[in-house]
């Protein structure tokens, strides 16, 4: 009956095993996946987490390493009401999880629920044990008391004054009431060394505040010499164009005066030859009206008529050559004066391109100093020693990561090591 019992039972319970031993591995692999594609900065490796979880969770409901490693990712990406769900869940399934009381603790501080945070220290002071018959403490709780001391620092330090230091003082005797003295000697010590390490801290930002300042005066100071300088050069430039402009201003209305003065003749002598020129065409056709007659009457007296045909005719060509004369005299003397009307737009168009690259230069001292006019009123500005190094100090000077030590990294691989490796 014994071997009976034995054979059936023997197989079961090796399935059992078996089954489970599946089941933890397929878990491993869901939390490893979970935690290396999650802790990456990119949404889209938080959206792979998400499916990660929903698998794990279905392997295994109860596990509280699942939500506690999908907290961590959640609070990696700043979403930290929903970091703070699961860590609620994880406290109120198993209150004795330790990192799920520090990563919230650190989760409320982020999320400037400084009342919540210590609240969550108060609850987590109250499970550490009594240690006052045990001779050494055990370090699980020291590494509590240690991020309970640095939180302390934390709020009564770069926070302040978020949370006035009356009600940290408060809740660091209900804690004094409550730990043995080995934990409150973790929790001071690491109380005092977030408060030496905020005040070194912001020494340092205060000399590098002043030093910039200091420089930043300097720097000012220079720019405001520079600009100095250069609107006196500017007001120098400046008096040399006048004096240039009026200069050639003065060279081409004398030139043109000059040139006024020599076409004045040729073109009244044009003018002339112009006059001269109309009387003769009027005289050539008056002729050649006459001959147009005198060819009509020949019918009358055909001999006469011949006569006083040719007189007229040689009339026309006196007439005709004497125009001809005119004409080209006038053509002489007009090309004259195309030559100096030439020269002249010559003289006046050098002078109108000089006068543009003056008015061009001028144009540019002009947005010169409207930039000048910027420079100084900055550097008239009172120092304020802000710079991106004093920024990146002051922001450091009150970042929580400054000083709590706590590494999701490091959270990661304890978790892993919580699962036994695959062989």
């Amino acid at each position: 009956m014994y071997r009976l019992r034995r054979a059936i039972l023997l197989p079961i319970l090796v399935a059992l095993i078996t089954s489970q031993a599946i089941a933890n591995e397929s878990l491993r692999v869901e939390v490893v996946a979970l935690l290396e594609v999650g802790l990456k900065p990119t949404q889209q490796g938080l959206k792979q987490a998400r499916l990660r979880y929903d698998r794990a969770r279905k392997i295994s409901p109860s596990d509280v390493r699942v939500p506690y490693a999908f907290a961590l990712v959640l609070h990696h990406h700043r979403k930290l009401a929903e970091a703070e769900k699961l860590l609620d869940e994880i406290n109120r399934r198993n209150a004795g999880v330790l990192p799920a009381w520090h990563l919230r603790m650190r989760n409320q501080v982020l999320a400037k629920d400084h009342a919540g945070a210590l609240k969550t220290i108060d609850q987590l002071a109250r499970r550490f044990p009594d240690t006052s018959a045990i001779e050494d403490p055990l370090p699980k709780y020291l590494r509590s008391a240690e991020l309970i001391g640095r939180l302390f620092g934390y709020l009564e330090g770069p926070a302040t004054p978020v949370v006035p230091v009356e009600t940290i003082r408060r809740y660091e005797q209900v804690l004094a009431g409550r730990l043995t003295k080995p934990y409150m000697d973790v929790l001071n010590g690491q109380r005092r060394a977030v408060l030496n390490a905020y005040e070194q801290n912001r020494k340092a930002a205060n000399q590098q505040r002043a030093e910039d300042k200091a420089n930043e005066e300097e720097e000012k100071g220079n720019e405001l010499n520079r600009a100095a300088e250069k609107r006196e050069r500017i007001a120098t430039r400046r008096g040399e164009m006048t004096e240039y402009a009026a200069k050639i201003e003065s060279s081409m209305q004398g030139q043109v005066r000059g040139i006024d003065e020599e076409a004045a003749p040729h073109l009244k002598r044009y003018n002339e030859l112009m006059a001269e020129s109309n009387r003769l065409r009027r005289n050539i056709s008056g002729i050649q009206r006459s001959i147009s007659a005198e060819v009509a009457a020949n019918s009358e007296d055909e001999q006469r008529g011949r006569s006083r045909e040719r007189r007229l005719r040689e009339e026309l060509r006196r007439y005709q050559r004497a125009h001809r004369e005119v004409r080209d005299k006038g053509i002489t003397v007009q090309r004259e004066l195309v030559r100096l009307k030439t020269q002249r737009d010559l003289v006046v168009g050098a002078y109108r391109r000089d006068l543009l690259k003056l008015q061009r230069e001028d144009a540019q001292l002009k947005r010169t100093e409207r930039g000048l006019k910027a420079i100084v009123a900055r550097a008239s500005r009172a120092a304020t020693g802000g710079t991106g190094r004093v920024r990146s100090l002051a922001s450091k000077l009150s970042q929580l990561a400054t000083y709590d030590k706590f590494s999701v990294k490091e959270q990661k691989r304890l978790v892993i090591n919580t699962f036994p490796k695959s062989k």
